[in-house]
């Protein structure tokens, strides 16, 4: 097990919402919860949350 806190990220995209629920609920994990603005693409998801323990999408774009 490692001393380093859990990394969840989240994914913003045109979200409204105020997440403090989720880290208030991710409190007891000692988790750290980062907000993050819309990604460019694939590439750049993969590249800014490679490091995530836990992603929360409230809405994205995606290519079919």
């Amino acid at each position: 097990m490692t001393d380093k806190p859990p990394h969840v990220y989240v994914v913003l995209g045109n979200a409204p919402w105020d997440f403090a629920d989720c880290q208030t609920a991710l409190n007891s994990v000692r988790a750290r919860m980062v907000s993050l603005s819309p990604f460019e693409g694939e590439d750049d998801m993969i590249g800014r949350t490679r490091d995530a323990d836990a992603l929360v999408v409230s809405s994205a774009r995606h290519a079919r």
